[in-house]
């Protein structure tokens, strides 16, 4: 045993009088080189399955952020290998819930773990892609996946949407306690076109590409609300072409949204070349036109790309 390994296993020992946490937990989520870990798991690969006073196992650590996923690959091998011996039933342990609410694979989809860890994890114990979050607000993991990428404004790994799709493709029409499904996350500016397609073909199999949150937006409002990219406007449109005048619960239409919030021009055109002119003559609770919603700037740049739609009654 290394010195760095004996330090660190003796500061646990007191560590686990408070809050029962082993040498890996520590090692899990500390500046532990993987050498150190790998001897850890050797002398004791049963403290993979130990939890501490917060419900967590050691993979828990490691899964939870990025930097850590390359000793998330050491603990699921160690954990495969001494499952049998320490009559460990592995799917079990990996449906286990931390304090937090989360499984392993919650983790995993709330850091967007590689799709080999992923992969590994739905091969273990595909249920887990059923489950859903009490503790955030009802979601799937495929719901975590898409918000995590969504929220820090990066692509969505279309391997890791295919795995999590393969498992349980009924993901795509679960509601979260707000009412979104998966599709209302995807719709972002930095959204991966193929993830979004597999998501959109997954939801249009079930027919849910109109469904409803809990304030009366489909994933074309969202769209509308987060500036999607224009391929992803159209494709909505293309597989449900009444949401263009679909009306959430302020009675806003997309072109409201889009208006509102700023969104581009190529997308405001998209809707009203998809939903024609009347899109402009709808008010919404406020008795509004989408029009009256926009910034100046907006409003002349959507009147110098479409001159015919000046009359009148829009203003």
């Amino acid at each position: 045993m290394d010195g760095w390994t004996a330090r660190l296993i003796e500061r646990a020992r007191r560590k686990e009088v408070l809050r029962s946490e082993s040498a890996l937990h520590e090692a899990s989520y500390g500046a532990t080189p993987l050498n150190a870990i790998e001897e850890i798991l050797r002398l004791h690969p049963e403290a993979n399955f130990r939890r501490d006073d917060n419900g967590r196992i050691p993979l828990h650590w490691t899964l939870a952020s990025k930097k850590q996923h390359p000793k998330a690959r050491l603990l699921l091998q160690s954990m495969m290998e001494h499952q049998h011996e320490l009559n460990i039933d592995l799917s079990e342990i990996l449906l286990l819930r931390n304090d937090l609410g989360y499984t392993a694979l919650d983790h995993a989809c709330c850091s967007d773990c590689p799709p080999d860890i992923l992969e590994t994890l739905l091969k273990i114990c595909p249920k887990a892609a059923q489950e859903t979050n009490a503790k955030k607000l009802g979601k799937t993991p495929l719901h975590m996946l898409i918000e995590y990428n969504k929220s820090n404004r990066v692509s969505m790994n279309s391997i890791s949407i295919y795995l999590l799709l393969k498992a349980f493709s009924g993901a795509v029409s679960v509601k979260d306690r707000i009412g979104n499904i998966p599709l209302h996350y995807a719709c972002y500016p930095n959204t991966n076109y193929n993830a979004f397609q597999l998501l959109l073909r997954e939801t249009k199999k079930v027919d849910a590409i109109m469904e409803r949150n809990c304030i009366g937006q489909t994933a074309l409002h969202f769209a509308c609300i987060f500036d999607a990219p224009k391929l992803v406007v159209e494709n909505l449109l293309h597989f449900a072409p009444s949401s263009v005048s679909c009306r959430d619960d302020g009675g806003n239409t997309p072109l409201h949204l889009a208006f509102s919030h700023r969104s581009s021009l190529d997308l405001k055109q998209t809707l009203i070349l998809s939903g024609g002119e009347m899109l402009l003559a709808i008010s919404n609770e406020k008795n509004k036109l989408p029009l009256q919603e926009g910034h100046v700037e907006d409003i002349y740049g959507i009147l110098r790309l479409m001159p015919h739609i000046v009359k009148p009654s829009i203003y």
